[in-house]
C-alpha cells in the first residue's frame, strides 16, 4: 500500500484545490467589501427639470440660449467652468469678473447651476504615459494639486453664497473616456484606462475641499457615459471611447464613493437597448436600475443618483439617417414620463437647449424652437408638483401608461407602442369624463360616457377613447376624481421564443469558466471582450464580482431594491439583434450545477482510489 499513497495525497489534494476555488470568494473581493455610512441625502429639489449650456459660464452672461433655458421652464441649467480657460498661465492672476457676470444671469432668472469642474491647464495637467501629452480633460500632476485645490476653493467661496447660491459641483465630464484612442475628442474627462487612482485622488482632495467651505453643498460624480465600450482588439469606432472597468475600478475597488454625494451617470435613447436587453426595465428607467443595482453591490445602496445628459437626437441635412424632429419631440414627453417615476426629487438634464456639432438640442442651430421644446415647456408645466402614483396595466404590452396625480386631480400619459405614427388602439378609462391633450398642450377631445366620441356608445361608467402613438395625457375635467379606480391583474402574456441570430463577425460572446454547466436565462456576449465573472452557477452568497467581471442579469436585481422601487418593475422583453448573441440562463441550474461538478468530482476520486488500491495491491502480491 505504500506505492499507493502518493497517488491518494495526490488526488485528495487536487480534489481540495478544486472545491476550495469552487467555494472560496477571490482574495481581490473579499478585501475591497467594506462598510459605508451614508452622510445626510441632499435636500429634495422643487423642480428636477434642467437643460444643458454647453458654452461655458463666461458665455452665459450674454448668450440669448440662457434666456431660451429659463423660457423652456426648466429650473436647474448644466455650466461648466474652464479652470484653463481663466489661468492659462500659473502667474495669470484670475480675472472672476466675467464669471460673476455669468453666475449673476442665472442667478437674475432665478436658475439652479449645475457646475462642471473641467479643463485642466497645460502647466498643471499630468503628461500622458504613451503619447506624452498634457490632455486637459485629465489628471492634475501631484505637485500642482495645492494649486487646483486653492482654485476649486477660491470658486466654491465666491459663488456657494448668496446672490448665486450654487450648491451643485460636478468633478469633469464622462470622466471614463479613454485619452488615447481619440485624443482630438475632448469631451471634458479622460481617466479611463490607466487613470483610476488619479481620479479617487482629485475626488477626495475635490470633495474635502468643498464640504471645508460649504457643508451644503453637493458633490457630484462626473457624469459617465458608461455606454460605447471600448473593446480591446475591435477599432474604433466598432469598439467605444469608454471604459466598461471604470466604475468597478474607482468606486468598488479604491472606494471613490466615500468622495461624493451623488452618483451621475448620462443616457441616451440610442443606447437603450443595452440595458434594456439586461431585463432591468424601460429606456432611462432600465439603466437607473442597472446604476442602483452596482452601487449596492459596491457598497452605496444609499447614494443618490441624478442624471446630467439625456436625450435624443433629430435629423438634419448632415445627418438625415437620424430620426425626425417629430419623433424627437414626442420622446420629451415619454422621457418626462418614464424618468419622473424616479428623479421627482432630484435633477435631470435634458443635453443640449440649442443643435451644435450634434443634433441633440430643443432648439435648431439659427435658434428657432423644435417642436421639443414646446413640448417640454408644456411638459414642465403640467408634471411640476406632480406625484406618480404608479404604472397603468390593464391595456395590455402594447399601451404603455403613467399615472400622476396633482392638486388632487389624477392625470395619465399613455401611448400606443404598436403600429405606425398615426395608428390608434381604443381602449377604456374608467371616468364619467375624458379629457385628451396632445403632448404640445392642445386639448383634442372632451368626451362624455354614452355621448359623442364614446367608443362603446353605452353609459357604463367608462369611456372608450383612441390613443395615439404619440404620447397624450389624459384626465378628467370634472376636478377632483377621488381614489384611483383599481387595476384588475392582467392575464399574463406567453413569454416569446428567442432564437440566436447567428452573424459571421459577431461582436457579441460571453464565456464563462465552465460553459457546458446548463443555466436559465439569456445574456449578450462579445469576442472582443472576453466576459468573465466568478463561478456564476454558485448560488449569491453576499460577495459578488464587479461588473465588469460579468453581465448584469434578470437575477441580479437586488431583493431591497424591488421592494423599495416606487414603480412596478417591467417585464423584459427579448430584442432581435443583427449581432450573434449567445443564449446564457443563470438562476436554478447553477446550484445543480454546482452540486453536478461536486459530486463527479468526488466520484472520479472515489474511483480513482479504488483502481489505484487495487492496482497496488495486486503488484504486491
Amino acid at each position: 500500500m505504500q506505492r499507493g499513497t502518493p497517488w491518494l495525497i495526490g488526488i485528495t489534494v487536487v480534489f481540495l484545490l478544486v472545491i476550495s476555488s469552487l467555494i472560496l470568494p477571490p482574495a481581490e473581493m473579499a478585501s475591497i467589501q467594506g462598510k459605508y455610512t451614508p452622510t445626510a441625502a441632499p435636500k429634495a429639489v422643487e423642480s428636477p427639470f434642467g437643460v444643458e449650456f454647453v458654452g461655458g459660464i463666461v458665455s452665459a452672461a450674454t448668450s440669448s440660449d440662457i434666456q431660451a433655458i429659463h423660457d423652456v421652464g426648466a429650473s436647474w441649467v448644466r455650466v461648466a467652468v474652464f479652470w484653463g480657460q481663466l489661468q492659462p498661465r500659473e502667474d495669470t492672476a484670475i480675472d472672476w469678473a466675467p464669471v460673476d457676470a455669468g453666475f449673476q444671469r442665472l442667478a437674475d432668472l432665478g436658475l439652479h447651476p449645475i457646475v462642471v469642474i473641467r479643463d485642466i491647464p497645460s502647466w498643471a495637467a499630468m503628461e500622458h504615459p504613451t503619447l506624452h501629452d498634457t490632455p486637459s480633460c485629465g489628471p492634475v500632476r501631484e505637485d500642482r494639486m495645492s494649486a487646483y485645490l486653492r482654485f476649486v476653493e477660491t470658486l466654491v467661496r465666491r459663488y456657494s453664497k448668496p446672490p448665486y447660491n450654487v450648491k451643485y459641483w460636478e468633478i469633469y465630464n464622462e470622466p471614463d473616456k479613454i485619452y488615447r484612442i481619440r485624443p482630438d475628442i475632448d469631451i471634458g474627462g479622460c481617466f479611463g484606462e490607466i487613470w483610476y487612482d488619479e481620479y479617487v485622488r482629485i475626488l477626495r482632495g475635490v470633495y474635502q475641499t468643498i464640504k471645508s467651505v460649504d457643508p451644503d453643498a453637493v458633490v457630484a460624480f462626473g457624469g459617465v457615459a458608461h455606454d460605447w465600450f471600448y473593446y480591446p482588439g475591435t477599432p474604433y469606432p466598432r469598439s467605444g471611447l469608454f471604459d466598461p472597468y471604470f466604475l468597478d475600478e474607482v468606486i468598488d475597488k479604491r472606494r471613490g464613493g466615500d468622495w461624493f454625494d451623488v452618483m451621475n451617470f448620462h443616457t441616451y435613447y440610442a443606447w437603450r437597448w443595452y440595458w434594456e436587453y439586461y431585463g432591468y426595465g424601460k429606456d432611462v428607467l432600465a439603466k437607473y436600475n442597472y446604476m442602483k443595482d452596482q452601487l449596492a453591490q459596491y457598497g452605496y445602496p444609499d447614494k443618490p443618483i441624478i442624471i446630467t445628459e439625456t436625450g435624443m437626437r433629430s435629423y438634419d441635412a448632415n445627418h438625415p439617417e437620424l430620426v425626425s424632429e417629430h419623433t424627437q419631440a414626442r420622446y420629451v414627453l415619454r422621457l418626462f414620463a418614464r424618468i419622473l417615476t424616479v428623479l421627482y426629487d432630484r435633477p435631470f438634464v435634458w443635453y443640449s437647449i440649442r443643435d451644435g456639432g450634434d443634433t441633440h438640442g430643443l432648439l435648431r442651430k439659427d435658434g428657432s424652437p423644435k417642436p421639443a421644446f414646446d413640448v417640454y415647456r408644456f411638459g414642465v408645466a403640467q408634471f411640476t408638483g406632480a406625484r406618480f402614483l404608479g404604472m397603468t396595466s390593464d391595456y395590455g404590452n402594447t399601451i404603455e401608461g403613467y399615472r400622476y396625480e396633482k392638486n388632487g386631480q389624477e392625470f395619465w400619459v399613455l401611448w400606443y407602442k404598436d403600429g405606425s405614427s398615426y395608428a390608434t388602439r381604443n381602449i377604456p378609462i374608467p371616468w364619467p369624463r375624458v379629457r385628451i391633450t396632445d403632448m404640445f398642450g392642445h386639448v383634442q377631445s372632451v368626451v362624455e360616457d354614452g355621448g359623442p366620441g364614446d367608443g362603446d356608445g353605452t353609459a357604463n361608467g367608462q369611456v372608450v377613447v383612441p390613443i395615439p402613438h404619440d404620447p397624450v395625457y389624459v384626465d378628467s375635467p370634472d376636478g377632483p376624481i377621488g381614489e384611483p379606480t383599481p387595476t384588475p391583474t392582467p392575464t399574463p402574456t406567453p413569454t416569446p421564443t428567442f432564437t440566436p441570430t447567428p452573424s459571421p463577425t459577431p461582436l457579441w460572446e460571453y464565456r464563462h469558466y465552465m460553459p457546458w454547466l446548463p443555466s436559465t436565462g439569456f445574456r449578450p456576449t462579445t469576442s472582443a471582450w472576453e466576459h468573465k465573472h466568478y463561478v456564476p452557477w454558485l448560488p449569491f452568497t453576499g460577495s459578488r464580482p464587479r461588473s465588469s467581471e460579468r453581465a448584469p442579469g434578470l437575477a441580479r436585481m437586488a431583493s431591497s431594491q424591488a421592494s423599495q422601487s416606487p414603480w412596478p418593475t417591467p417585464t423584459p422583453t427579448l430584442t432581435t439583434f443583427q449581432e450573434r448573441v449567445t443564449v446564457y440562463r443563470p438562476g436554478l441550474w447553477h446550484r445543480w450545477g454546482l452540486y453536478v461538478t461536486v459530486a463527479g468530482l468526488f466520484g472520479l476520486s472515489l474511483v480513482t482510489l479504488v483502481v489505484t488500491t487495487y492496482i497496488t495491491e495486486r503488484n504486491e502480491t
